[in-house]
Parts: C-alpha cells; sequence; structure tokens
C-alpha cells in the first residue's frame, strides 16, 4: 500500500473511530440536556460552526496544497509554516473576541436568549481550532495524515470526558447550565489537541532549517489560495446559520419556543450526526485528494488527474448508495438505538427527517469530492458560484416549506441542496477534463447493485422480527451480495487502485502462479 492509500487509510480510520465516539457522546449528551437542550447546544454550534469553517478550511487547504507543491517541486515545505501560522492565530484571535462580545445579540436573533452564556464559554476554541486548522493542513500536505488522526480522536475523547462530566454536574443548576457544561468540554478538547500537534512537530521537525526565507511571497499566495475556499466553505454552515433564524422564528408562529427549538434539535443535534457519519468517509479521501491531484497538476499528468478524479468519485458512489439506503431502511430503530431518551413523537419526527436526508449522502459527499478536485487544479471560483446558486434556491424551498410543513421542510430544502450542488459540480468538472471524464457506466452499475441491496434490506426489515439482528444480516449478507455485484462488474479496476498506490492479488492469479511454479520444477527435475 503507498503513501497517499495508508493516508487515506489512516484519515479515513480515525474519523471512523472519532465520528463512532461523537455518536457515543451525541447518546448520553441528547439523554442529559433532552430535546430542547440538544436544541439550544446546536443554536450555539451553528455560529461556531460557521466561525470554525471561516479559520478551518481556506488556510489549512491552502498549506496543503503549497506544501505538496513545494514537495513536488524540491523545495522546503516548512517555508510556508511560519506565515500561515501568523495569519491563522491573527484571525483566530479576533474572532473569538468578537463573539465573547456579541453573543448575547446573536442569541437575541436566533430567538432565545438563554443561550447567550454559552457563546461566551466556547469563545475561547475558536482561538485554539485555528492554530489546530494550520497545524493539520501542514501534515496533510506532507500527506502524513497520522496527526491530523490523533487529533481528531483526542478532541472526541476529551470532549467526552469533560463534556459528559461538566453536563452531569452542572444539570441540578437547570438546562442552561448542562448546555454550558457541555460547550466548556468543546473547549478544553480542541486546547489538548492543539498542545498534541505542537508536541508532534516539535518532535519531528528539523532543527536546522530555515523557515523565515520568502515569508511574504508565500504570505499573498496563501491569501490568494485560502480566501476563495473560505468563501466557499463557509457557505454550508452560513447556510445552517440561516437556519437557525429562519427555522425558530417561523415555527414559533404556531408553536411556543420550547417546542420549536425541540424541533429544530432533532434534526440539527439528532439526524446531523448520523448523516453525517458517512458523508466524513467521503471527507477523508477529499481532504487527501487536494494534495495528491496538485502534485500531479504539477508534473502536468492528466492522465493520472483523470484516473484519481475517476476513481475518487466511483468510491463515493459505491460507498454513499449503501449507507443512504441502510439509513432509509432502518431510520426509525436506529434512532429508537441512539436515542433511548425521545418519546414515540420525538423519534416518529426523527425518523422522517432521518429518510429524507438519507438521500442526501450521495449528493453531497459528490458535491465535496469533486470540490476538492477542483481546488486541486487550481479552478477554485467554480465549486464556489456552483454552491452560491445552490444555497440562494435551498433558502428559498426553506422558507416556503417550513411555512407549509413544518421541520420536515428543512430536511426537503437541505436535500435539494445538496442534489443541485452535486449536479452543478458534475457538469462543471465534465467541462474542465472533457470526454474522457466519463461515470454514467459506473453509476448505473452502482444503482443497480443498490437496488438489490435495498431489496436485501427491505426483507431483513420485514422478515426479521430484530431490529438491530436484521440490521447487521442486512449489512452482511447484503453488503457481501452488493461487493459481488461490483466485483463481477469489474466497477474497480486493478490499475485504478494502484494509482493511490493500493496493490491487490487475485487469488486465482496466485494459484497460476503456484502451479506455473510447481511445473517449471518439475520440468528441471
Amino acid at each position: 500500500m503507498g503513501s497517499t492509500a495508508k493516508s487515506a487509510f489512516i484519515l479515513t480510520f480515525s474519523m471512523l473511530i472519532s465520528k463512532a465516539i461523537g455518536v457515543f457522546y451525541r447518546i448520553p449528551l441528547s439523554n442529559i440536556l433532552g430535546a430542547e437542550g440538544i436544541g439550544m447546544y446546536q443554536l450555539v454550534f451553528s455560529v461556531y460552526g460557521l466561525i470554525v469553517t471561516v479559520i478551518g478550511s481556506g488556510l489549512p487547504i491552502a498549506v496543503s496544497r503549497i506544501t505538496a507543491e513545494l514537495i513536488g517541486r524540491g523545495e522546503s515545505p516548512k517555508k510556508v509554516l511560519v506565515p500561515s501560522i501568523i495569519i491563522g492565530l491573527c484571525v483566530g484571535l479576533i474572532l473569538s473576541i468578537i463573539i465573547y462580545f456579541i453573543g448575547g445579540y446573536i442569541s437575541e436573533l436566533q430567538g432565545n436568549l438563554d443561550i447567550e452564556d454559552c457563546y461566551k464559554v466556547i469563545s475561547p476554541a475558536i482561538f485554539f481550532v485555528s492554530g489546530l486548522a494550520i497545524l493539520k493542513g501542514y501534515f496533510q500536505g506532507n500527506i502524513n495524515m497520522l496527526p491530523t488522526s490523533i487529533s481528531y480522536i483526542i478532541e472526541q475523547i476529551v470532549k467526552l470526558i469533560v463534556g459528559l462530566i461538566l453536563a452531569v454536574y452542572l444539570s441540578k443548576y437547570g438546562i442552561v447550565y448542562s448546555v454550558i457544561g457541555s460547550l466548556i468540554g468543546v473547549t478544553i478538547s480542541e486546547f489538548i489537541a492543539l498542545l498534541v500537534l505542537i508536541g508532534i512537530y516539535i518532535k519531528k521537525r528539523d532543527k536546522r532549517e530555515i523557515v523565515f526565507q520568502k515569508s511574504l511571497k508565500y504570505t499573498v499566495n496563501l491569501l490568494k489560495i485560502a480566501l476563495p475556499i473560505t468563501v466557499g466553505s463557509m457557505l454550508i454552515p452560513l447556510s445552517q446559520f440561516f437556519d437557525s433564524f429562519i427555522v425558530i422564528n417561523i415555527l414559533k408562529k404556531s408553536m411556543d419556543i420550547s417546542t420549536a427549538t425541540s424541533s429544530y434539535g432533532l434534526y440539527s443535534g439528532s439526524v446531523n450526526p448520523i448523516v453525517n457519519m458517512p458523508i466524513m468517509l467521503v471527507l477523508s479521501l477529499a481532504m487527501v485528494i487536494v494534495p495528491v491531484v496538485s502534485k500531479e497538476r504539477v508534473k502536468l499528468n492528466y492522465s493520472g488527474i483523470l484516473e484519481k478524479s475517476n476513481l475518487s468519485i466511483k468510491l463515493c458512489f459505491l460507498v454513499g448508495i449503501p449507507c443512504s439506503i441502510l439509513l432509509f431502511v432502518y431510520a426509525s430503530p436506529l434512532l429508537q438505538l441512539v436515542y433511548p431518551r425521545f418519546t414515540s413523537s420525538e423519534i416518529k419526527t426523527a425518523s422522517i427527517l432521518l429518510q429524507i436526508a438519507s438521500f442526501s449522502i450521495v449528493f453531497y459527499g459528490t458535491m465535496q469530492i469533486e470540490t476538492s478536485l477542483m481546488q486541486g487544479l487550481d479552478k477554485i471560483y467554480v465549486p464556489i458560484v456552483n454552491l452560491f446558486i445552490a444555497i440562494i434556491v435551498k433558502e428559498i424551498f426553506c422558507v416556503v416549506l417550513v411555512f407549509a410543513i413544518g421541520i420536515n421542510g428543512l430536511s426537503y430544502s437541505t436535500l435539494i441542496l445538496s442534489l443541485v450542488a452535486c449536479l452543478l459540480n458534475s457538469i462543471s468538472y465534465h467541462k474542465l477534463l472533457g470526454k474522457n471524464f466519463t461515470l454514467s457506466r459506473s453509476l448505473v452499475i452502482s444503482l443497480l447493485s443498490g437496488f438489490v441491496f435495498l431489496a436485501v434490506c427491505l426483507i431483513c426489515k420485514y422478515y426479521i422480527f430484530n431490529d438491530i439482528l436484521g440490521f447487521l444480516v442486512a449489512i452482511i449478507v447484503g453488503g457481501s451480495i452488493y461487493y459481488k455485484l461490483i466485483r463481477i462488474n469489474k466497477l474497480l479496476q486493478e490499475h485504478e487502485l494502484k494509482s493511490l498506490g493500493i496493490k491487490i492479488r487475485v487469488k486465482w492469479l496466485k494459484y497460476t502462479r503456484r502451479k506455473y511454479d510447481y511445473n517449471s520444477w518439475s520440468r528441471k527435475k
């Protein structure tokens, strides 16, 4: 297995672990806070997520890309580190101070004044995330995903332990204090993860190397790349930020503030984390593909770019389709298992939301992969324009649908966002690579294999009366049939896997080789 494949595997595996910890964290947290408390938590997190995106997307991707290009030209990757750290920490500090002082105004706009202090306790986390993001980008540019993977896991473990302990301890003072305790856990987790990455860098750095040369040049390059990527990365969190205003204020017209907050919390705090788990698998590939494609661009290797593009999007199909089907078929049992404290009406509402949102996994994943590919090819503005158009369409539908059908309208509008963005990105990327870039056969085979997988899941759902057992059987039996169909139709070619550094050995080749060796030995004898 080559370095690219190892990096993708390490990052994917760590994301799986961290997301599993995150889901496990959400279960007791939701039970401690309840639907209203998790709604408050998500109101704050929608703003926090937007700000973290500002400092945690553009600069790290820019650092990753420039680092990979420097390595591709045989230059020192550390030339970009100092200016990026200075810029990142300054931006993080400014945003931390701003959020600390305007948290009350934001909470008033969101329609819930109880969360003002929540913004104060999470504001320092923004500064820690800025330093953390720069170091992650530097390591990723070196195609070294281990430090990033370690930081993901540490963040989740510390948040799990500290956040839950404080949420339980402060719950005796009320829901708001319990939410504050969980957010303090987030701040502490980011601080400890930053210390760990600093320690890894100090241990691995070359003390003899001078890294201050040409700082101005790389500062300008960083900003030229980072600013448009940051704007593009802000769009979805910005959309979620608007949702926190739109949904609560519309729902308040037909219900009290507590019920409105609970409804928003069901979607943003309970359904979204489950849907995001398979999407994170795709995002791990997207994080690896930017520096890889950037290197191919520097080498002017069109065939390498084409091969990696086809493979990465095909992998998105292959992972996303069965995940969407599983969540759609087993929405209610999964939610009952994950959130046992929820009432039957809350489970029913969340199940419908999850079934609607499950279809967005493939669209959103493909959109993210194509965005990363275009960023690696220096076409930064194209996916930004596409996503901006999709968000305008989404927000229009959000207002109309939430008025018409309540909280389900938010889930439908988010699905529309992922679909429109995916279609626009696919058209743009097809134009960029030309006629040689085609995935129609891969998509058809993936969909047909997905229908077979759906049939197996439905049989298991309705003929195996234990939901957990049915879910496991569906994964094992349906997954085996799905994999066999993919192999029979040769959807993944050996040369494609090798393009990412994956070396495979087919069993019949091993048998043929052994037979040939035996015959050769017999003839010699």
